[in-house]
């Protein structure tokens, strides 16, 4: 197994991601507060299609589920999001037992929806490129 990647901490509340994909997911969190935390997590051979590459499904869950934390890195944390468009472009292969680090950015808000890019690195090099847009249904 990899390294941790400089500057990234193991988090403890994952929000049900770490139970779901039986791994650790650690963040890097910014100080600035324009910034978005980044996200890192190493996939298993578990984790893996018949080719041997880390399943484009886990790597789609992976970029949904820390797109909606880097969300509620700007809402209050009672705050409701849903997904409600999700488009990804494959551009290389992800590869088990090396760190996938996600950065995601918001592009655009308007009251009720978000609008997210968020893009997987492996070694630096992107893998997976993805927007998507997310609803707010509430916050407090």
């Amino acid at each position: 197994m990899r390294q941790i990647p400089d500057g990234f901490t193991k988090m403890k509340n994952t929000y049900g991601f770490s139970k779901i994909t039986n791994t650790d997911l650690y963040s890097k969190t910014s100080t600035s507060k324009d910034d978005y935390p980044e996200f890192a997590v190493c996939f298993n051979s578990q984790h893996e299609n018949l080719g041997g590459s880390i399943h484009g499904g886990v790597l789609l869950t992976y970029i949904d589920h820390v797109s909606a934390m880097a969300i509620f890195h700007t809402l209050e944390p009672q705050a409701r999001i849903v997904t409600i468009q999700l488009n990804s472009n494959f551009i290389s292969r992800g590869k088990s037992g090396f760190y996938i680090v996600a950065k995601p950015k918001i592009v655009r808000r308007t009251p009720s929806l978000i609008f997210m890019e968020c893009n997987l690195y492996l070694n630096n090099k992107i893998i997976l490129s993805s927007s998507g847009i997310w609803k707010v249904l509430w916050t407090n």
